[in-house]
Order: C-alpha cells, then sequence, then structure tokens
C-alpha cells in the first residue's frame, strides 16, 4: 500500500512473514530503513493524516498502528476485532477527524466487509 505525505510517500508491504514500512523519496529513493511493523500479516494498507503515518493490517485479526512523520512506532497498535474467520484486504480512509477502516472476513461466500471507525 502507498500514501502520498505532500512531501514523500509511505510504502508499506508484506516481505516474507513480515509487514514492513519505509519512507520513499518522490523518485522511490528510500529515505528510511525498512521498520518491522507486524509478523505475519496477510495484507496491509496505509494511510497519511498530515502529521503522522497509520496503517492497518490483517492476518486473523484486523491491527491498527500508529507511527510518526518518519515512520518510528507511536504506542501499541491496537487490535480493531479478533475475528473468528481469517481478515483480508484491510483498507482505510482518513476524513479529516477519524478513520473509516473496512476489511473482510472469510466466514461464508462472499464474505462481509466490515467497518469501523478509530480515532
Amino acid at each position: 500500500a502507498l500514501a502520498w505525505s505532500g512531501s514523500v510517500y509511505g510504502l508499506s508491504y508484506v516481505w516474507g512473514a513480515n509487514a514492513v514500512f519505509v519512507r520513499l523519496a518522490f523518485d522511490g529513493t528510500p529515505l528510511s530503513n525498512r521498520a518491522h511493523i507486524a509478523t505475519a500479516p496477510v495484507q496491509t494498507d496505509i494511510a497519511w493524516t498530515g502529521t503522522e503515518w497509520v496503517e492497518s493490517w490483517a492476518d486473523t485479526d484486523v491491527e491498527f498502528g500508529r507511527y510518526d512523520s518518519l515512520g518510528y512506532p507511536q504506542g501499541t497498535p491496537a487490535v480493531v476485532t479478533s475475528v473468528t474467520a481469517d481478515a483480508v484486504q484491510p483498507m482505510q480512509a482518513w476524513s479529516g477527524t477519524e478513520f473509516g477502516l473496512v476489511w473482510g472476513e472469510y466466514r461464508s461466500y462472499p464474505f462481509f466487509n466490515i467497518i469501523r471507525y478509530c480515532d
């Protein structure tokens, strides 16, 4: 997942068995080392709030973490939901005051989309 801060990109992706975050210049040059975010995620998403990076990721749970403008973790990631089915495809959007977070769960076909707001 890729987000633009107005001056740099924030890139969140699954690499091997880890979710990682890296800041990139406009031309794709890395501006930071890869930061480990989570172990064993399936998918990630990232957004810029104007002051911080916020990332969601899914494995069997959906989690939500905050990172400062340089990509350093701020506090402990929150478990948004613990599901009995695998959570997939977390996506988020910043409204200016809160996040809309949506994900799917493999309960049956088709899977459900669920929205939560995290401030």
